[in-house]
């Protein structure tokens, strides 16, 4: 259950979770930027958690 929030008297409405709590969890388990590994080879990051010396590279962040 979730407290309501209200600015002015008006209702803020919350959006809803885009992922489960399981999926969250999964997600700091797995991601650079929390681990500072890399996903595919388990090799510590230098500098850049973008890309990896084994050729992984985080799409997000490689994009120009």
């Amino acid at each position: 259950m979730t407290e309501e929030s209200f600015y002015v008297r008006e209702p803020i409405f919350q959006p809803l979770d885009r992922f489960t709590k399981a999926e969250k969890l999964e997600l700091l388990m797995w991601h650079p930027l929390f681990t500072g590994k890399c996903p595919c080879c388990g090799q510590k990051l230098a500098g850049s958690i973008a890309e990896c010396e084994c050729g992984w590279k985080d799409e997000l962040e490689t994009k120009p």
